[in-house]
C-alpha cells in the first residue's frame, strides 16, 4: 500500500513528530506566528507546546509570550539554586538565610530579617559592563503578611555595607508600616520616595504575585505592574547608571517570603500588551485572497527560521491532503 493511501491515524504520529521538531529550532516569537496559520497547525502546535518548552529547560506551564522573555532576556535566573549569590556584601549577612526549593516550581525561600539594622541578604553581579533594560519582571509571595520583607534592588555599583546608585527597590510592607500596609512598594535612588500600590484584592498569605517595571532610561521613568495591570506610572529613578547588581533581603527578622522567575530584558513579560497568541481563540482563514501579489521588495526574507516556519506550514498541509485522500 502507498503511503497516500494509509488511514490519516496513522501517518499522523510521524507529522506530529516532524512538527516537533522543526518546533524545537523556532524562536518562541516565530512559533506564535506559525500558530496563525491554519487550525491544524494552531492544533497540532498547541498540543506539543509542553514537550518543546521541557526540551528548553522551561516550564511548561510558560506562555510562549513568557518562553520569548527568557529567550531574549540581558539576564535570567528561575531562581531553582541559590549558588550563584553570595552574602553581603557587608560581613553581617546572618541575619537572612536562603533556601532555593522547587514546589513544584521554582522559588527562592528568604527567612530572617535586618531588624532596623541594614542590608543584611545576598546579591550578586549581573553584568561587569551594566545592563539597560526596558523591562524587569519577577513572581514573589509572602508567607507571613505582617512583616515587611521580599526586598530586592537593582543598584549600578557595590558599597562595603551593600549597594550605591540604586535604580529601583522593591519591597512588601507588612502592618509595622505607619502608611499603608500590606502591599507593594517601590522607589527609585534617593532622595526619590516610595510609591505603594496593591492588587485588584488585599494581597493573600502565600500567593503568587507577577511584579513587572517597564523602565524609561531617556525620561528617566518606571510604570508598575501586578499581574498584567498598571498600578503606577512617572516614578522617577533618578541615577542613570546601568545596572550592575541585585541583592535581596528580608526587613523583619521573623519574615519569610519568596521570589522567583526573575527576567531582566527588553521585550515585555507575559501578560502584558498583546495577549498570547497560544492563549487566544484562533481565528482561521476566510478563504478571500489578497487583491495583488507583494511586490519583491515586499517579500519575506528567506531566513533559517522563516524556512523552518514554511516547512511546518507545509507538513499541517500535507496533513490536511492526507486526511482528505483517506476519505476519498
Amino acid at each position: 500500500m502507498d503511503a497516500h493511501q494509509l488511514p490519516a491515524q496513522q501517518l499522523l504520529p510521524a507529522l506530529r513528530e516532524l512538527l516537533e521538531e522543526v518546533l524545537a529550532d523556532l524562536p518562541a516569537k516565530d512559533i506564535t506566528r506559525l500558530l496563525l496559520s491554519d487550525n491544524v497547525t494552531y492544533t497540532n502546535t498547541h498540543a506539543l507546546k509542553p514537550k518543546v518548552l521541557l526540551r528548553r529547560q522551561l516550564s511548561d506551564g510558560f506562555s510562549w509570550q513568557k518562553a520569548h522573555a527568557v529567550e531574549t532576556a540581558l539576564f535570567m535566573d528561575m531562581l531553582a539554586s541559590c549558588h550563584m549569590w553570595s552574602s553581603g556584601p557587608n560581613n553581617k549577612s546572618e541575619g537572612n538565610s536562603m533556601e532555593c526549593r522547587t514546589d513544584p516550581n521554582p522559588w527562592m525561600w528568604m527567612s530572617g530579617g535586618t531588624d532596623w539594622q541594614g542590608f543584611q541578604g545576598i546579591f550578586r553581579r549581573i553584568s561587569c559592563d551594566g545592563v539597560k533594560p526596558s523591562w524587569i519582571s519577577f513572581r514573589v509571595r509572602s508567607a507571613t503578611l505582617n512583616l515587611s520583607g521580599a526586598c530586592i534592588s537593582f543598584a549600578g555599583q557595590q558599597h562595603r555595607w551593600g549597594l550605591s546608585d540604586v535604580v529601583l527597590s522593591f519591597n512588601y510592607k507588612g502592618d509595622e508600616s505607619s502608611q499603608q500596609s500590606r502591599c507593594f512598594a517601590v522607589s527609585g535612588s534617593a532622595p526619590h520616595p516610595n510609591h505603594t500600590f496593591c492588587p485588584d484584592s488585599p494581597v493573600q498569605a502565600d500567593r503568587p504575585y507577577d511584579i513587572a517595571f517597564k523602565l524609561d532610561w531617556v525620561a528617566g521613568k518606571i510604570t508598575v505592574f501586578v499581574d498584567g495591570i498598571m498600578k503606577a506610572s512617572g516614578i522617577d529613578f533618578g541615577t542613570r547608571q546601568p545596572i550592575r547588581y541585585i541583592a535581596v533581603y528580608n526587613w523583619r527578622s521573623n519574615a519569610r517570603t519568596a521570589i522567583s522567575e526573575l527576567i531582566i530584558g527588553n521585550s515585555a513579560p507575559a501578560g502584558i500588551g498583546q495577549k498570547n497568541v497560544g492563549m487566544t481563540s484562533f481565528k482561521p482563514w476566510n478563504g478571500r485572497c489578497p487583491r495583488r501579489i507583494a511586490s519583491p521588495s515586499q517579500a519575506i526574507p528567506m531566513t533559517k527560521a522563516n524556512l523552518a516556519i514554511a516547512a511546518a506550514v507545509m507538513v499541517a498541509i500535507s496533513a490536511i491532503a492526507i486526511q482528505r485522500m483517506s476519505i476519498i
